[in-house]
C-alpha cells in the first residue's frame, strides 16, 4: 500500500511539474486541465505536501489569468499545509511570493500584498536564497515608495524593467539600486556644502 501510495504521489508530483511549466507558456488552462483528476482527488492525500502543492499551482494557473478564483485555491494552500509534517521552505516561500502577486496585481491591494512579500523574504533568508530574497525585497520597496508618494518610484520601477529586460539578478539590481541611491545622498550632501559656503 506504501508502495502504490509512492507510486501516485510521485505521479501528482510530475503532474505539477508539467502545469508549471505550461503556466510559464501562459497556457493556464491547459495547465489544470493536467492537474484536473489529482485536485479532484486530492482530498485522499491530505496532510501531504503534493495535497498542498496542488492547492497552490492550482492558485497560480487562476492567478496568472489575473482571476479571483485564485483567492480561495491560496487560502486552501495555507489550510492544507498546517497538516503537512515537514513543510518546504521553498514552497511556502514561492505560496507567499505568488500570493503577494495576487494581492497586488489581482485583487489591488498592495499592503496586503506587501505583507506576503515579508513573509516571502523572511523564508528565504532563512533557507539561504538569495535571489528570492533581493526579488521579494524590490517589490516591498516599489509598494513602499509608492505608499508615501517618493520621487524615486518612477525610477526604481524603470530600474527594475531595464535590468529584467536586460537579463539582470534581483540582487544585480538591488546593488544598482544601492549605489544610485548612494550617489544621490553624495549629492545632495554636495549641494548642501556649497549651499553653506555661500
Amino acid at each position: 500500500m506504501t508502495h502504490e501510495r509512492n507510486q501516485y504521489l510521485a505521479r501528482v508530483k510530475a503532474a505539477i511539474g508539467d502545469a508549471r511549466r505550461e503556466i510559464n507558456r501562459n497556457n493556464s488552462p491547459i495547465a489544470r486541465g493536467i492537474l484536473k483528476t489529482f485536485y479532484a482527488n486530492s482530498d485522499d492525500i491530505v496532510g501531504t505536501s503534493e495535497a498542498a502543492e496542488l492547492s497552490l499551482t492550482m492558485a497560480e494557473s487562476f492567478s496568472a489569468e489575473n482571476k479571483l478564483e485564485a483567492g480561495a485555491y491560496f487560502q486552501e494552500f495555507f489550510d492544507r499545509v498546517r497538516s503537512v509534517a515537514d513543510q518546504s521552505g521553498e514552497l511556502l516561500m514561492r505560496a507567499h511570493e505568488n500570493f503577494g502577486h495576487f494581492f497586488f496585481s489581482v485583487v489591488k491591494r498592495p499592503e496586503k500584498a506587501r505583507a506576503q512579500y515579508v513573509e516571502a523574504k523572511t523564508l528565504a533568508v532563512c533557507n539561504g536564497f538569495r535571489e528570492a530574497s533581493a526579488r521579494a525585497q524590490l517589490r516591498i520597496l516599489c509598494i513602499d515608495f509608492d505608499a508615501s508618494r517618493d520621487a524615486q518610484s518612477a525610477n526604481l520601477k524603470l530600474l527594475v524593467c531595464v535590468a529584467r529586460d536586460e537579463g539582470f539578478t534581483s540582487q544585480q539590481t538591488l546593488v544598482a539600486w544601492a549605489l544610485h541611491l548612494e550617489k544621490l545622498s553624495q549629492s545632495s550632501q554636495g549641494r548642501r556644502f556649497f549651499a553653506k559656503r555661500r
